[in-house]
């Protein structure tokens, strides 16, 4: 099974850097060849992108061919690019191309990438999507783009505000881990540890899309985001509980208090005993109290308890305080 995972995965990164694709045709009977400044749109990938400079006019041509016995009227053709499946720019043009059928029709137009340094930058998956006058999708190229524009764009500045909402919510899972505050819920803690997973994995895409480093197709962005939420909530999940490093050790206090007043000879003060009665524990949130009864006994030959005895000795995380009176000897 996992041979298997890890097969399918590396398939989806290989056609991660493969070119945009062949066209998806929604209509078996209708071929469509298109070019973006003369070069071939469905060949383009992350090393030989289409070149989408702001503030330049720039040419498509589409090369229609009818194979049916019906014409075809190309209506409406829109070039759209995304990041991580959010999408960042569009151009829509409308167009009046009649195909008849068994024929080839050329249709050329231009766009305005006037503004498009405000809307995205970096390496970015597009599509060429051509419908035809009833709205119905004739086909639909895949794509690479590569779009020159600023990095204060609508693109830029979402990857800079995933940035900062990352590195906010490992500080807050960080804070959580180290002050014992995770909830106790193993549901709710695998939860709190996916948010920052998935927020890194936004962060690395975008930053690789932005830098010209690369450009992830859907299919393995899906893929990526399946991995990583299985594995930062089993991180969450699996992870301790707040108090399973808190546990009070009862068999190590008795013997460090048996030690420390058994058979000691404090200043004159031989053969002492000394009883912890712990009936009256009580633990809360990791916290101990423990009362000392009149049970408590020193005997003395001196018949008098040496001061030391008297202070309050520190216990994992409360205070037993040992108090006893004066006793005359026998």
């Amino acid at each position: 099974m996992v041979p298997k995972l890890i097969a399918v995965l590396a398939m989806l990164l290989i056609g991660s850097f493969c070119g945009g694709g062949v066209a998806h045709a929604a209509r078996g009977d209708v071929t469509v060849a298109a070019t973006f400044n003369d070069q071939n749109v469905a060949t383009a990938s992350t090393t030989a992108p289409l070149r989408l400079e702001p503030g330049t006019l720039a040419r498509i041509e589409l090369d229609v061919t009818n194979g049916g016995n019906e014409p075809v009227v190309v209506k409406r053709v829109e070039l759209s690019g995304n990041i991580l499946g959010l999408n960042f720019y569009r151009y829509v043009a409308s167009t009046e191309l009649t195909v008849q059928a068994g024929t080839t029709g050329v249709l050329s137009y231009q766009v305005d990438l006037t503004d498009l340094d405000r809307q995205a930058t970096g390496l970015i998956r597009a599509d060429l999507k051509i419908s035809d006058d009833a709205g119905r999708t004739i086909t639909t190229i895949p794509t690479v783009t590569d779009v020159e524009g600023s990095l204060w764009s609508v693109a830029g500045l979402f990857g800079l505000i995933l940035v900062i909402f990352t590195a906010v919510a490992f500080v807050r899972v960080a804070v959580a881990v180290a002050s014992h505050r995770l909830p106790a819920n193993r549901a709710q803690r695998g939860l709190r540890f996916l948010l920052p997973g998935l927020g890194l994995l936004l962060v690395l895409g975008f930053t690789a899309s932005i830098l010209r480093l690369w450009s992830p197709s859907a299919g393995f962005w899906y893929a990526a985001v399946g991995v990583a939420s299985v594995v930062f909530f089993a991180l969450g999940f699996f992870s301790p509980a707040p108090g399973d490093d808190d546990e009070f050790d009862y068999d190590q206090f008795t013997d460090q208090y048996t030690d420390q007043y058994t058979d000691q000879d404090p200043d004159g003060v031989t053969d002492g005993q000394f009883t912890v009665d712990l009936s009256d524990e009580v633990a809360t949130d990791g916290f101990l109290e423990a009362g000392v009864t009149t049970e408590d006994r020193v005997d003395s030959e001196a018949g008098q308890v040496p001061s030391d005895v008297m202070q309050p000795a520190k216990v994992g995380a409360g205070d037993v305080n040992k108090t006893a009176g004066d006793e005359a000897g026998p």
